[in-house]
């Protein structure tokens, strides 16, 4: 027989899985192909430059993932969606996962012209 602390458990096992997937979409719809939402596409070698730049600088980083937490919030308020919705979703997990996903990619294509 479940416990009070097992139901609650089950529920925050539930809510964490529903804003992971949220985060995923909104990752996949504001960044598809490692592009901004409604930028330009960028060329790998282009992307690569500016990975370089920044690639072992941690306050580089901080700040990029800042930026991005910031464009990313904007992109939500402007689109309409709710403060709450907002909050629930946290622009700053959204941004810390697109800049994990960013530097894997940017990794992979620097270990391919390593070959």
């Amino acid at each position: 027989m479940p416990t009070y602390i097992d139901e609650i458990e089950a529920v925050v096992t539930e809510v964490a899985e529903w804003a992971a997937g949220e985060i995923t979409s909104i990752v996949n719809a504001l960044a598809p192909d490692g592009r901004p939402f409604l930028g330009e596409k960028v060329s790998i070698e282009e992307q690569l430059t500016v990975y370089r730049g920044m690639r072992n600088d941690v306050t580089a980083w901080q700040a990029w993932i800042s930026n991005k937490a910031i464009e990313i919030t904007n992109m939500l308020v402007t689109s309409g969606m709710s403060p709450e919705t907002i909050n629930a979703v946290n622009p700053l997990d959204i941004a810390i996962s697109y800049s994990l996903a960013y530097s894997s990619t940017m990794e992979r294509e620097l270990e391919k012209r390593m070959i």
